[in-house]
């Protein structure tokens, strides 16, 4: 008969329900001293229940995590080994790897140290530190490390990897679980010191419990600090959950540094905020079909005051997703970027670039962001940018865009890019959570309305286009001015507004003033409306073929031809003056309600339309009508000494100019004949209802421009 232990008997009658003494926990420590430690585990696996023998491993894993830390061990390589060779043998008992109680005991892994959880079981401890004093050794082993493998699960209120200054940790959750479990703090990966967790071949972190406050990860706390996640493949997870408020943070401490990486189909979830650079810096990159970053609430990059240089970057077929804000450089003092491109996509229900801070998103070939609200650049202030270039490149605000509130807006679509607007476009417009753009981050509350910053717009190169459904506003609260160029398209069927509420507007077609022309883009509008008489419709472009039309009704405003050739047919009701100063403006239309219509040495008025009271001024030329045609001044007609007025002849008529005020005639008259058989005669080529003839005009002495053979 085989006499059984005592301490077998208790466990058996502990099993039972039988009254007895609990067994006593075996110490890692007591065991590494013993010359037959395995002696009792094989009498165990004759008559111990399944209950006990796990009682007596959770014993184990408490003494080796807190009341014997490997610090204190012996030999730290022995005892590694004899916890794992006592996780091994209690999995050939049979023990299940269903959960127990948790543990009030802590684990803690340093002073180089590596240990491995066995698979098939489910570790339970208190709060976990991995890497709490040590640093890297000679031989490249942090001073913690922790691996989760396949089948092996570890449930933890919270865990911190790189807990003091100069200290290094890494976890590595190698298709593994670590579970929060109730009353879950802080997680934090770099405590002061270096912190590493990788997440893969499936592996999941998730925190997601139900105590009041939610729970909290930081990577990167505290000045110094270095905290890096990677989450890599499909299926390998982190979870940030609970019913409070809970935060996926990165970078929150001054100085600290944080790298985030989620690749291959990786995911990090967030039940509340994921916020990239708190007050240190942040570089997120989310790469690859699959990868994703999901904010239950807000998703931002740049966040408290301090933060600077924190990046985003989606693409290869990446997301980063908030279920309400998407912002950039939330706070004065922000500075923040990112970039999507190749398949890689952002989006919220509002998108911020550049609240109070400043913020540069860059949108390049095959990128997205979407916005299903409203979509700002510069809200509030500071100064920010948005790049659209690209094929495939494309920004979609799904409830009206804004480019500068409070701060300094820019917006560039070049190279194919598309920006599409559902409703209304507002270029250095209001920002605020009723008015204007509603965007609720620039309600009062927050100081808003905010106005009196400046936007610019430029659409530039073919298949580049700005689409908005509705409206156009440019410079209603501020300066702002749209370019058009290269072939750039803008379309604003809700027609166009310039200037409003003691802003500015300017329209370049083709560059602005004071810039090298450059080939003219086209405004698709029913009507550019001017609010004020310091807002100008400028064209500073290269096409001299005569085709290029512009036709959208003028009204108010002014207009500044610098050059190529460009054509209004509308007839206009704009009351500012009109300039040319070099390329040719043809009238076909009307601009007869213009205030003055003045051109200067080097340019031409041309056409067969009407103009109000002109002035050409030396070196500058009026062609009336097309091979040949009439034009109409409606007021008073002025030629200045060494004007040029060109006539345009064929065998049947000449042009003419019908001038329904005064004439004044200096300079000189060139006649410009069609090829034909001419007979002698008179051709009238101007009338007026009064004018005078200047001294030495050679007016009456027309200079004849045809070939030799022709003439007379």
């Amino acid at each position: 008969m085989v006499k059984v232990p005592k301490a077998e008997k208790l466990a058996r009658n502990a099993q039972l329900g039988q009254p007895g003494v609990q067994p006593r926990a075996i110490c890692v420590r007591c065991l590494a001293k013993r010359r037959a430690p395995w002696t009792p585990c094989r009498e165990a696996s004759r008559m111990a229940r399944r209950a006990a023998a796990s009682t007596a491993l959770r014993s184990v894993l408490s003494c080796a995590g807190s009341s014997y830390p490997p610090a204190t061990m012996r030999q730290n390589a022995r005892a590694t080994r004899t916890l794992r060779a006592l996780l091994l043998v209690s999995t050939a008992l049979g023990v299940p790897a269903a959960a127990g109680p948790a543990l009030a005991q802590s684990l803690t892994i340093d002073n180089n140290t590596s240990v491995t959880l066995p698979s098939g079981i489910t570790t339970e401890s208190g709060g976990v530190v991995v890497g709490n004093t040590t640093g890297t050794n000679p031989a490249g082993a942090p001073g913690g490390q922790l691996i989760v493998p396949v089948g092996a699960q570890l449930n933890t209120p919270g865990f911190t990897i790189g807990n003091m200054a100069g200290s290094t940790g890494e976890v590595i959750v190698d298709g593994g679980k670590i579970q929060g479990i109730p009353n879950t703090g802080q997680n934090v990966i770099g405590n002061g010191g270096a912190g590493v967790l990788i997440i893969r071949n499936g592996g999941t972190v998730d925190t997601t419990v139900t105590p009041p406050g939610g729970s909290l990860t930081n990577i990167g706390i505290g000045p110094s600090s270095m905290g890096t996640l990677t989450v890599e493949g499909t299926g390998s997870t982190y979870r940030e959950g609970g019913t409070g408020a809970p935060a996926f943070v990165a970078a929150l401490g001054g100085g600290s540094l944080a790298t985030i990486n989620i690749l291959a189909g990786g995911a990090v979830f967030s039940a509340g905020t994921i916020q990239i650079g708190g007050t240190g810096r942040a570089t997120a990159t989310i790469s690859g079909q699959g990868s994703l970053a999901l904010a239950g609430t807000s998703l931002g990059v740049g966040v408290l005051p301090t933060a600077a240089g924190s990046s985003l970057t989606v693409t290869d077929g990446g997301r980063a997703t908030a279920t309400t804000l998407f912002y950039m450089a939330f706070n004065a003092g922000n500075t923040a970027s990112a970039t999507v491109s190749n398949g890689g996509t952002i989006s919220g229900t509002t998108l911020l670039v550049g609240f109070q801070g400043d913020a540069d998103l860059q949108i390049q070939s095959g990128g997205t962001a979407v916005a299903s609200g409203s979509t700002a650049i510069a809200g509030g202030g500071g100064s920010s940018t948005v790049e659209v270039s690209g094929t495939g490149a494309n920004l979609m605000a799904q409830g009206g865009l804004l480019v500068g509130g409070g701060g300094d807006g820019t917006l560039t679509i070049s190279g194919g890019g598309i920006v599409s607007v559902t409703g209304n476009t507002f270029i250095a417009g209001q920002c605020s959570d009723s008015g204007g753009l509603p965007v609720s981050s620039c309600s009062m509350a927050n100081g808003g309305p905010f106005q009196g910053g400046s936007g610019s717009v430029t659409v530039t190169g073919g298949g580049s286009a700005l689409n908005s459904s509705s409206a156009l506003f440019v410079g209603q609260y501020g300066l702002g001015s749209l370019t058009i160029s290269d072939s750039g398209t803008v379309l604003a069927p809700g027609g166009t507004m310039l200037g409003g509420f003691g802003g500015q507007g300017t329209i370049n077609i083709g560059a602005p003033a004071g810039a090298a022309p450059v080939g003219p883009g086209t405004l698709v509008t029913p009507f550019v409306l001017f609010g004020g008489t310091n807002d100008l419709l400028v064209f500073n472009h290269t096409d001299t073929s005569g085709s290029y039309v512009f036709s959208p009704l003028i009204e108010g405003g002014a207009v500044n031809v610098l050059a190529g050739v460009t054509t209004l047919t509308a007839n206009n009701t704009y009351t500012g003056p009109t300039t040319v100063n070099g390329g040719a403006l043809v009238v076909d239309g009307s601009i007869a309600s213009s205030s003055l219509t003045t051109v200067n040495s080097g340019a031409a008025l041309i056409g067969t339309g009407t103009v109000g009271q002109t002035v050409i001024n030396s070196g500058g030329f009026l062609v009336p009508g097309h091979s040949p045609g009439t034009m109409t001044v409606n007021g008073s007609l002025a030629f200045q000494s060494g004007a040029f007025y060109v006539v345009q002849v064929n065998p049947a008529t000449a042009s003419n100019t019908n001038v329904s005020g005064t004439a004044t005639l200096a300079g000189t008259v060139a006649a410009v004949f069609a090829p034909g058989a001419y007979t002698k005669q008179s051709y009238p080529i101007l009338t007026a209802a009064g004018g005078s003839w200047a001294p030495g005009s050679t007016a009456s002495k027309p200079t004849v421009c045809r070939p030799t053979s022709e003439r007379e």
